[in-house]
């Protein structure tokens, strides 16, 4: 059997959760920026790992590991998540998905789809399918920054859905919405003003965010006797600049969802947090300059990259405080 989502069209994004999220909306007739996503989604996050069983041994990631879930239950939108189903009956859900042209979302790991071409496991990674042939043992994926197909074996696809390597210890899990919908189905002003504060007070509040970035400025001093320093100082410059970020570790798209936001609220909260998130967009490009600087042994030391990291911790404590307190004057 073969079947293809004729209508469904691809519109490359830079990050791999909410361009699939874009592009599902769009197809159900909800045209929403990826920035807009990312902000609803409230993406903007740091969490900081020391495990010698990692690679690297010293991990940043700078996106809030529910963001999917997060925008869908910020936005009330009628999507279906489903996890934890055999291989074969998630790939039979998927199919029947996509026979009756809804296109799926689903969270894989990278080292099963050979297009990435990496010894690297990451089970994170969001593809949307919109398309197989069992005959030829081809899916076909819509993939973030390609513009093209991407096609992979169904045995590729079910091996990627089933991964239960960190972060993500659930297993197929797929999310999809059967429904038209219009961009004024969402409530923006309501769920940005909502997703905004509660963005605040999880940064300020949890064990992720200023914590986590505390944690990493007490930690750096033992990075100088990690025999792979060079790579964790070069993943790292890439988890802030790379890797689907959109820039500044996904500051630079939540600024851009920020000043989106003007044409719906004109108020001097909004104003003010703009100006903060854009003071922080600057420091982080900056920070990760210097780790790749470390990486190629510019920098002798940690020392301006504490200084930097200090004015990260400062600049977002300030962005997060009044966040959380976020409401229109």
């Amino acid at each position: 059997m073969r079947h293809i989502i004729q209508n469904y069209k691809h519109y490359p994004g830079y990050h791999c959760g909410s361009s699939g999220l874009r592009n599902l909306l769009s197809y159900c007739g909800c045209n929403i920026s990826e920035d807009m996503v990312i902000g609803l989604g409230e993406a903007p996050s740091f969490y900081y790992f020391s495990d010698r069983s990692f690679d690297p041994v010293k991990i940043i990631h700078t996106r809030f590991g529910f963001f999917e879930e997060t925008f869908i239950k910020n936005t009330g939108l009628p999507f279906m998540i489903e996890s934890g189903l055999e291989n074969a009956e998630s790939w039979l859900a998927v199919k029947d998905y996509i026979r009756v042209d809804i296109p799926v979302m689903a969270r894989t790991d990278i080292f099963y789809l050979p297009y990435f071409d990496t010894k690297v496991h990451f089970n994170g990674h969001i593809v949307v399918v919109w398309g197989f042939d069992e005959e030829n043992n081809e899916v076909y994926l819509s993939d973030t920054l390609r513009p093209e197909a991407q096609t992979v074996s169904i045995t590729d696809l079910i091996l990627a859905s089933a991964s239960e390597t960190p972060p993500y210890m659930k297993k197929n899990i797929i999310f999809t919405i059967n429904k038209r919908i219009n961009k004024s189905d969402i409530d923006i002003v309501r769920v940005a003003i909502s997703a905004i504060r509660s963005w605040g007070e999880r940064h300020i509040m949890s064990g992720v965010g200023i914590q986590s970035l505390k944690n990493l400025r007490e930690d750096l001093p033992a990075w100088e006797d990690v025999e792979s320093r060079s790579w964790c100082e070069r993943f790292a410059y890439q988890q802030i600049e790379k890797r689907g970020t959109g820039g500044a570790a996904f500051r630079m798209p939540y600024l851009g969802f920020l000043e989106e936001l003007r044409a719906y609220i004109k108020d001097a909260s909004l104003d003010e947090v703009i100006g903060l998130f854009s003071k922080n967009v600057k420091v982080w490009h900056r920070l990760a300059a210097l780790f790749k600087e470390k990486s190629e042994g510019n920098l002798k030391d940690y020392l301006e990259i504490t200084r930097v990291l200090e004015n990260i911790i400062e600049l977002e404590s300030k962005a997060a405080e009044v966040c959380r307190n976020f409401k229109r004057r």
